[in-house]
């Protein structure tokens, strides 16, 4: 690992023991699919989440499912902005439809990218010529494990 692991926040389970049990949701999709997770260089003794994360929720209701045992108890959460914040509601809904329209985006082609790689992996495929050296230019040389920089074409490449 290429970090001290004294900053790193332990991965919490939540316990499948009888009893009370607590979980924080951050309020944030899922992270990015495909990305490696990085420590952010603000970091905290034993509590640095890695990222990058996924965009905050839009202030509204929600509903949570617990299953146990084969059986499901739902119940809504209401999620609030907070009072101290002064933001015009058509503001933050644009902030909210912005993120989650380049998350949206990020996932397709990450979905794309899986199916290239998949393609390019398949020994059984049958390329016409010059075929696969124009989708392997194309997809590039770029792994999404840098969150700052997702996709570097390389010049060769182009």
């Amino acid at each position: 690992m290429a970090y001290p692991t004294y900053w790193v926040r332990p991965y919490k389970i939540l316990s499948a023991n009888v009893g009370h049990h607590r979980l924080v949701w951050d309020l944030r999709y899922a992270a990015p699919k495909g990305t490696q997770r990085q420590y952010a260089i603000a970091a905290v003794y034993k509590n640095t989440a890695s990222g990058p994360v996924g965009p905050y929720v839009h202030p509204g209701t929600y509903t949570v499912k617990l299953w146990v045992d084969g059986i499901a108890q739902e119940n809504k959460i209401d999620v609030r902005l907070d009072p101290r914040v002064n933001i015009t509601s058509s503001d933050l809904q644009l902030q909210t439809s912005n993120s989650l329209a380049c998350y949206k985006a990020y996932n397709q082609l990450q979905d794309i990218r899986d199916v290239i790689d998949a393609k390019l992996a398949d020994p059984k495929m049958k390329w016409p010529k010059g075929k696969k050296e124009l989708v392997q230019a194309f997809r590039g040389n770029g792994q999404p494990d840098n969150p700052d920089v997702l996709y570097e074409v390389s010049l060769k490449a182009r």
